[in-house]
């Protein structure tokens, strides 16, 4: 059994979906598919079963750079399936780590020509690690974040018992805001870049964390995922954070940006991420 890199993603909501014959189950279905993991062919295996995604590399990964870029593909794969759910009002809790991990669908497996079977202590391992993170996003554990490329993907410590680490996925935030409420350097770098639709992305999606984590309709443990990772972001970008909740989230106020354009393509065809 060779060892692998996987990425395990929980589709959080899911039996929910499921229950009320909801048609959006199916245009889910259809984003996953759309995912630019396919385009990887040869590269990664890729197996949906109910609300679980589990990505892997099918090619061998030697050297310290080839791990590298298998994790940052795999935590793009993760960015990407999100921004993509974002429309849906569907977000994932994903966990990426490494050990012995067999699928009788990829290659060279040609001893099985009825059934598909895939399993190995790495899937073990993610199962059970995933099942106790009480937040939403993507994280890695200790043996993933040596291959961290930090400029693209910043980890935070989630769990000092288990090793484990929030990796900060946002396009925009780690890049343009810092600490403070003079958000003009962003501004400009962002108009100047023509980076407005990323920007809007992130925003949208860190209100959404805000919202859930505040919606009294949901269970307190429900909402405790929510507000556990926008505590990540908040902590990391207080100022942009303070002062979207003092503005109610009204981004036009605090920042000289028009992303209302980007904002209204979510979840429509429009998106770059439909």
């Amino acid at each position: 059994m060779e060892n692998r890199f996987l990425l395990y993603v929980d589709l959080l909501g899911f039996s929910d979906l499921v229950q009320s014959r909801n048609c959006t189950l199916l245009d889910l279905f259809k984003t996953l598919d759309n995912s630019n993991i396919h385009t990887h062919k040869g590269s990664f295996g890729v197996i949906q079963f109910s609300d679980t995604l589990i990505v892997y590399n099918e090619y061998d990964v030697v050297t310290d750079y080839e791990k590298q870029m298998c994790v940052m593909f795999l935590c793009e794969f993760a960015q990407e399936i999100q921004l993509r759910l974002l429309g849906h009002d569907s977000f994932i809790r994903a966990f990426i780590t490494y050990g012995p991990f067999e699928d009788t669908g990829s290659y060279p497996n040609t001893n099985f020509k009825h059934i598909r079977a895939f399993w190995g202590e790495s899937l073990v391992s993610a199962y059970r690690t995933e099942k106790t993170i009480k937040a939403v996003g993507l994280f890695v554990d200790e043996i993933i974040k040596p291959f961290l490329f930090t400029d693209l993907f910043e980890p935070h410590l989630y769990d000092s018992k288990s090793s484990i680490w929030f990796v900060d996925t946002s396009k925009m935030l780690k890049d343009q805001f810092f600490d403070g409420t003079d958000f003009s350097f962003a501004e400009s770098n962002i108009e100047a870049m023509g980076t407005e639709r990323y920007l809007a992305y992130d925003l949208f999606y860190i209100k959404k964390l805000y919202e859930h984590g505040h919606d009294q309709n949901l269970s307190p443990s429900v909402r405790t995922k929510y507000i556990t990772t926008w505590e990540f972001y908040r902590r990391k970008y207080r100022g942009l954070c303070n002062a979207l909740e003092d503005s109610e989230f009204d981004y036009e106020s605090i920042l000289d940006i028009n992303l209302k354009p980007y904002w209204e393509e979510i979840g429509t065809p429009k998106s770059r991420y439909w």
